[in-house]
């Protein structure tokens, strides 16, 4: 995970959109690229091409992201669910779409 560390960031932001906006764009200008999870993202988190220094941001568990938030983000995935349900809760979304980010940089 060393080498990981200084490219990946997992961040959840549930309340204070303005200040949570302000500290992404903080990371953005540092060279991060900020990775929304949303249900409307418009990229499937499995074939989307993830950036090198990736900062994944999350929402709360009732309401997600919250919109000054997701419009500060680069670009907005979700997880490809099927149709027994639509949601996964917070933190195993978060451990899914680090894998799929750790997966989409080790090869």
């Amino acid at each position: 995970i060393g080498p990981a560390r200084k490219r990946a960031l997992l961040l959840h932001f549930g309340t204070a959109s303005k200040v949570r906006a302000a500290a992404l764009e903080d990371l953005q200008r540092a060279g991060f690229w900020a990775v929304g999870l949303a249900e409307g993202g418009s990229h499937t988190m499995d074939t989307f091409a993830w950036p090198d220094r990736t900062v994944l941001v999350m929402g709360s568990e009732d309401k997600g992201l919250r919109p000054l938030v997701q419009e500060t983000c680069d670009f907005v995935v979700r997880i490809p669910s099927v149709t027994t349900f639509s949601t996964l809760n917070v933190s195993a979304a978060a451990a899914v779409c680090s894998y799929a980010w750790w997966s989409c940089k080790k090869g």
